[in-house]
């Protein structure tokens, strides 16, 4: 399949190596640092078991530069804060290529469709964790899985499948006839996010910590509130996996289990249960991915973040719906905090507890 993918950062360089590696024509849509340095030499994918290779790929600073490449899709890989811009050149592009947004939170697809009409969007959830190490390298932690669905309509369309059996060359891909549903569980996932920027600690630190699995529980159980209240059943489905997939890759296998168990883990078992099961999972194999996400990669590399539509989205919903979101608004504000110091605080200065101290050293990216 012709597929062009906008926003050369980990994900969009992640699929678009992997897919090219399977036969797919790829082009790429990054920003100028990132074209030079993947034309000069390629793109670098590390792994953590210290593999590396290199894709060659094709990029671009415009997709309009390329008039001769006709798409078949168009995978939205950008930050949510940028969808409206990067969506904006696509209203006139390519118009019958669906547009996959791949975005952390829930607002990526009305935002998108704004631009380009809500029959051009497919949605879909991301359960990779690549990092952006510098231009022309990323360092892919959890190859994961993808999920995708219709975000206007219930029940699952051709378009959808056709676009699974293309993406599955670049990772594991599922369909959800409840595509509302997926995004709120990943979303509530991600509330852990704000905490890693806003400390630096990846996701296995916190949850060693006492204060981290306290914190951790106390985000997703507001995000877990607000979905309620606004009457979104989160999936329990455990990601819709194949079961081939679940047993080639344990790692997989854990954290899918994980993801469909959230919601009972969040809302309905006693919080010293609740926040033991965390600690167990820093016991096992995901305790050994170095995983601090997508918001503080922004933060590292001196790009805006994606806070407002995370933990910040908790906290305006909760507002507007009268339920109570003090940890994630703590989080949202100390996140835009660290990204305009770049001093980290400790988990005590989170929680505004006596011992609150900052941690004054830089962020620095690039870390592995």
């Amino acid at each position: 399949m012709r597929i062009a993918i906008v926003g050369a950062g980990a994900i969009g360089c992640y699929l678009g190596a992997r897919l090219a590696g399977q036969g797919h024509d790829i082009l790429l849509q990054g920003k100028p640092e990132q074209v030079e340095a993947i034309r000069a030499g390629g793109l670098t994918v590390r792994s953590l078991d210290g593999h590396e290779e290199r894709a060659p790929l094709r990029i671009t600073a415009d997709l309009r530069d390329e008039p001769t490449f006709a798409p078949e899709a168009i995978l939205l890989t950008v930050k949510t804060q940028d969808v409206a811009s990067a969506c904006a050149p696509l209203a006139d592009y390519a118009p019958q290529a669906p547009v996959v947004t791949l975005q952390n939170g829930v607002r990526a697809d009305e935002i998108a469709a704004q631009a380009v009409g809500r029959g051009r969007i497919v949605g879909g959830v991301v359960m990779l964790a690549v990092d952006y190490l510098r231009p022309g390298e990323i360092l892919a932690q959890f190859p994961g899985w993808l999920t995708l669905g219709e975000p206007f309509e219930r029940g699952v369309t051709a378009r959808v499948q056709t676009l699974r059996a293309a993406l599955r060359d670049a990772a594991p891909t599922c369909v959800t006839a409840d595509l509302r549903a997926a995004r709120w569980g990943k979303l509530v996932s991600n509330l852990n996010n704000g905490i890693c920027a806003a400390t630096g600690l990846s996701l296995p630190q916190l949850a060693r910590d006492p204060l981290g699995r306290h914190l951790s529980l106390a985000v997703m159980r507001e995000g877990v509130a607000v979905a309620q209240a606004q009457g979104v059943r989160l999936t329990r489905d455990l990601a819709a996996l194949s079961p081939r997939t679940l047993r080639e890759s344990p790692t997989v296998a854990l954290i899918a289990t994980l993801q469909g168990l959230m919601p009972d883990l969040v809302g309905a078992l006693p919080t010293p249960v609740a926040e033991a099961v965390i600690g167990l999972v820093a016991r096992t194999r995901a305790g050994r991915l170095p995983v601090r996400g997508s918001t503080w990669q922004s933060i590292a590399r001196g790009r805006a973040t994606e806070i407002n539509y995370l933990n910040g989205e908790i906290s305006q919903r909760g507002l507007a719906l009268g339920v109570a979101t003090p940890v994630n608004d703590r989080v949202t504000s100390v996140v835009r905090e660290v990204a305009d110091t770049h001093a980290f605080v400790n988990l005590e200065a989170l929680a505004e507890r006596p011992a609150a101290r900052l941690i004054m050293r830089r962020v620095e990216g690039g870390t592995r």
